[in-house]
């Protein structure tokens, strides 16, 4: 459509700054709305969950992420569609009606986006705290009951790193990719039994072939509330990877806070059957709880640590060696781009709220404490 002499704007271009206005307008509404009225986001949870369950189910059927396929296909429109707009602002030099184009096109998908978003997954950021829910006092621990805590935790998983199975060198085997994941339910099947609100059918956690991408992002799983899949990196070691695919699967099942999905994961693996399942859940809420440990007596923490078994300790050190394997620039660029994420919805503890699952594990072991 031409736009009229002494104008930047053809009427297409106005109405999609109109249309762009409109979807942050109604964003922002809906996020104030939301985030003061935790009742109506603990109602509207149970679509997100739905939702979530009828894509993920439909997904399954598929072997690729199709997360992964979307992306790649925005990406390859995206940049053919930058080369055709600077290929028509040299061919007819007009740059500024162009660029505004552009932008209009930007502004509009990304508004509408973002908007998408929010219904599909954002707005469980600001359900009631899991720990009412769970009938669960947080708070009123102190330091000898993390002390308690993180020697339980320990004892825990020493005991599971001695008869969990071990390749050659003694590096935990759990099996391929496929096969842990598919573990993974089992735990939620069950605890779903006393937590009605954790049942759901669970789709198993999916990999991805450009995993190398977003590992280097320091970036270990994520979950895709447009598709409904839950994915995981799959580099990691054995003990870690089925903690992070639990934690994935609460992404799914509308758990937002990383506190709350770690904490569901801990308690779905420990309440699976399975040895290296429970191993996994015990494995990562003992490096959670000696690093919380760590914060507030460094000494009391290395007291613990030295009662760490050989199996146990040689499954934290190439635990932290993965870890370490993709720190760099890009990994930063990824924390502070998490971080940012999560204070941005009400997190105010940015990606430092992962480790905030011991206060929930605190709560949850205050009558053995």
């Amino acid at each position: 459509m031409k736009r009229k002499e002494g104008s930047y704007l053809t009427a297409g271009t106005a109405g999609r700054f109109v249309f762009a206005a409109l979807m942050f307008a109604a964003y922002f509404a809906t996020y104030s709305v939301f985030s003061k009225n935790p009742p109506y986001a603990d109602s509207y949870r149970e679509v997100t969950k739905s939702i979530a369950m009828i894509l993920s189910g439909a997904m399954s059927y598929v072997s690729f992420t199709v997360a992964e396929l979307l992306v790649f296909v925005l990406l390859t429109a995206a940049l053919l569609y930058l080369s055709f707009a600077i290929y028509k602002m040299c061919a007819t030099r007009e740059v500024l009606p162009r660029l505004l184009r552009m932008l209009s096109n930007i502004l509009a998908f990304g508004s509408a986006m973002l908007l998408l978003f929010f219904a599909l997954y954002g707005a469980n950021y600001f359900c009631s705290p899991i720990s009412e829910r769970m009938g669960l006092q947080v708070g009123e621990a102190d330091k000898s009951d993390l002390i308690e805590l993180t020697e339980l935790m320990r004892d825990r998983a020493n005991e599971y790193a001695d008869i969990v199975p071990r390749d050659m060198e003694g590096f935990c085997e759990f099996g391929n990719f496929a096969g842990m994941a598919a573990l993974v339910p089992m735990g939620y099947e069950t605890l779903s039994q006393e937590y009605g609100f954790l049942s759901s059918t669970y789709a198993p956690v999916k990999s991805l072939s450009a995993w190398k991408i977003l590992a280097s992002f320091g970036i270990s799983g994520i979950y895709v509330p447009f598709t409904g899949e839950s994915i995981v990196v799959p580099d990691s070691p054995d003990q870690s990877i089925i903690f992070t695919m639990a934690h994935e699967t609460a992404h799914r099942l509308s758990i937002a806070p990383e506190d709350e999905a770690n904490f569901i994961a801990f308690l779905s693996c420990r309440a699976n059957t399975d040895r290296r399942v429970a191993y996994s859940g015990y494995f990562m809420a003992y490096i959670y709880c000696v690093n919380a440990l760590y914060a507030v007596d460094a000494d009391s923490a290395r007291a613990v640590q030295a009662g760490v078994n050989d199996n146990l300790a040689k499954d934290i050190a190439q635990h932290n060696e993965s870890a370490r394997r993709y720190d760099g620039v890009l990994s930063k660029i990824g924390d502070r781009v998490n971080d940012g994420y999560l204070k941005s919805y009400g997190q105010a503890s940015g990606t430092a709220s992962y480790g905030l699952m011991v206060d929930l594990l605190l709560a949850a072991y205050a009558d053995v404490l």
